[in-house]
């Protein structure tokens, strides 16, 4: 099983734009990492909602949203939603996302997170989308 976290600054806007632009950069790594089993697990219901109605996305990332749900469709995918209480490896990594630069990735688990990464796995009600 293979794993990834990121975390980048993406300067203002909006919590829906940011958890969009997160869920688009989470895929093109995928893609790029040749991974054909995906589960994205997000606190968005918005971003869960994207994958059925592609419409709500703002024009702005229209072209990389369809890019991504087009790559999806290939492969073996998951999307879930995790009530934002039950997400805070997310929350801590958009935290130090504030705070680098640049794109910073990790393969393992960053020790910040390490303890509560463990209790993301309890039974969470997901919702499955699928196309």
């Amino acid at each position: 099983m293979h794993q990834g976290r990121f975390s980048k600054f993406l300067g203002p806007g909006n919590a829906f734009l940011a958890e969009l632009y997160g869920a688009i950069l989470a895929i093109e790594i995928a893609k790029q990492k040749n991974w054909n089993n995906f589960w994205l697990e997000t606190d968005s219901t918005l971003v869960v909602l994207a994958f059925s109605k592609p419409h709500i996305v703002p024009w702005a990332l229209r072209i990389r949203w369809e890019n991504v749900i087009q790559h999806t469709r290939s492969i073996n995918f998951l999307v879930t939603h995790i009530y934002r209480a039950g997400n805070y490896c997310a929350d801590r990594l958009a935290n130090i996302g504030l705070h680098v630069q640049d794109f910073t990735s990790w393969d393992v688990v960053h020790r910040e997170i390490l303890m509560e990464f463990a209790k993301n796995f309890i039974d969470l009600p997901i919702y499955r989308v699928t196309h």
